[in-house]
């Protein structure tokens, strides 16, 4: 997967494109006939000075949790998000310091910082259990720590969003 990603940005930097779209085949955008997702993304990602744009996505669990979540003190167990605790942000579009995008609908613009920006995830195994650093979570640390700025990194439940597997997830 991320090799994939990988192949698809180099592609994109290659034909000097000065922004990036990424949406993940299992990830489907709900809008309306004459309504394109599309332009309400886009216009967010403007009206908000955003750097990196990323649409808050469900889990393909049944806890509701979203696969936004925020930084904690151990990087291999960073606090996920619910949609419950996001309404409580009372915020559409919203930024925290810590923030860890979702990559299944993302939009970045071209910068110096993006330009040194891999897709991977790491994994390990302790006390008998499998450990996960997602590739999204770290595209977020990498871009923080590439020069990104934190409060140019947004999070949003603009779109309604289905997230398909064994069965169809919707974030509203």
């Amino acid at each position: 997967m991320c090799a994939n990603f990988n192949s698809l940005y180099i592609a994109a930097l290659r034909a000097q494109c000065t922004h990036f779209l990424m949406l993940s085949d299992d990830v489907c955008p709900i809008w309306s006939p004459g309504r394109s997702w599309f332009h309400f993304f886009a216009q967010e990602f403007e009206n908000v000075g955003a750097e990196i744009l990323a649409s808050v996505i469900a889990i393909k669990d049944a806890k509701g949790r979203v696969s936004t979540a925020l930084e904690t003190d151990d990087e291999w167990r960073p606090d996920v998000l619910t949609l419950a605790r996001i309404k409580e942000f009372g915020e559409i579009t919203f930024t925290r310091p810590n923030i860890l995008l979702n990559g299944g609908l993302m939009l970045w613009r071209r910068a110096p910082w993006s330009e040194k920006l891999c897709f991977h995830f790491e994994d390990r195994i302790r006390d008998g259990v499998v450990d996960l650093k997602s590739e999204d979570w770290n595209f977020s640390r990498d871009a923080r720590r590439a020069g990104c700025p934190h409060h140019k990194m947004f999070a949003t439940t603009i779109l309604t969003i289905d997230h398909f597997g064994l069965h169809r997830w919707t974030t509203p």
